[in-house]
C-alpha cells in the first residue's frame, strides 16, 4: 500500500513537473511572438517612410516651386520644417538654399519611425546660379 502511494506521488510530481515546463515554454514564445509582431510593424512602417520619403525626394527634384509642391503633397509648414505623419512614421523636409559656385541646394528629407531618426535623403538640385535668382 505504501509503495503504491510513493509512485503516486512520484507520478503527481512528474506530471506538475511537465505542466510547469509546457507553461514557461509557451511564456517564452507568446514573448517571442510579441517581439516579433512589434519588429515586423517597425519594419512596415520603415519601408513606407523610405518609399513616401522617395517619393518626395523625386518630386522636389523635378519640381519648379518646392513650397507649392509640397503643400500640394499634404505636407504641412510647422516651425520652419515641412511636415508629413503617416502611421507610426515622419517625415521633415528642410528647405535651404546654400549658394556655392555649381548653384543651390534645394531641400533634405528627413525620416523618423517612432519617434526615432532613420535616415536623411538630400533632394539635392542644383541649378546655375543664373537660373535660381
Amino acid at each position: 500500500m505504501m509503495e503504491k502511494k510513493n509512485r503516486l506521488n512520484a507520478l503527481m510530481v512528474e506530471i506538475l513537473l511537465a505542466v510547469l515546463f509546457f507553461a514557461l515554454s509557451a511564456t517564452v514564445i507568446l514573448d517571442c511572438f510579441a517581439t516579433a509582431r512589434r519588429l515586423s510593424a517597425r519594419a512596415e512602417a520603415e519601408g513606407q517612410a523610405l518609399l513616401a520619403a522617395q517619393n518626395l525626394a523625386e518630386a522636389l527634384y523635378t519640381g519648379e516651386e518646392p513650397d507649392a509642391l509640397l503643400a500640394e503633397q499634404g505636407l504641412l509648414y510647422r516651425d520652419g520644417l515641412w511636415r508629413q505623419e503617416g502611421d507610426g512614421w515622419n517625415l521633415t523636409v528642410a528647405l535651404e538654399q546654400e549658394h556655392s559656385t555649381v548653384g543651390v541646394l534645394r531641400a533634405e528629407v528627413r525620416i523618423f519611425v517612432e519617434g526615432e531618426f532613420v535616415a536623411a535623403l538630400p533632394c539635392s538640385r542644383y541649378m546655375p546660379e543664373e537660373v535660381a535668382r
